[in-house]
């Protein structure tokens, strides 16, 4: 017999490519959204709470510390800022 659109069984929904699909479109909206944060903070957009901006650069260089070697810019920006807030708060 076939199946209509809705009597298809979900395991049709749980799929390899599926999966990699939405690990990779995961990836792509971390990607623009960090590069969004970085891009806004290098223009001084969001800037005057110093204190709340090193901790957040402070935990986006843990977590993004050992990514792959073609985030890494992106962390060692992340850190210069960090280095930067610290010497700006004394």
């Amino acid at each position: 017999t076939s199946q209509t659109g809705s009597e298809r069984p979900s395991r049709h929904l749980f799929t390899w490519r599926n999966a990699l699909f939405g690990g990779a479109a995961a990836f792509v909206l971390l990607t623009a959204v960090t590069t969004g944060f970085m891009f806004m903070r290098n223009r001084g957009i969001g800037q005057g709470d110093l204190e709340n901006a090193a901790v957040y650069y402070a935990q986006f260089v843990d977590l993004w510390s050992e990514a792959d070697p073609d985030v890494q810019p992106r962390v060692e920006t992340a850190r210069a800022r960090l280095q930067d807030i610290v010497r700006e708060r004394g």
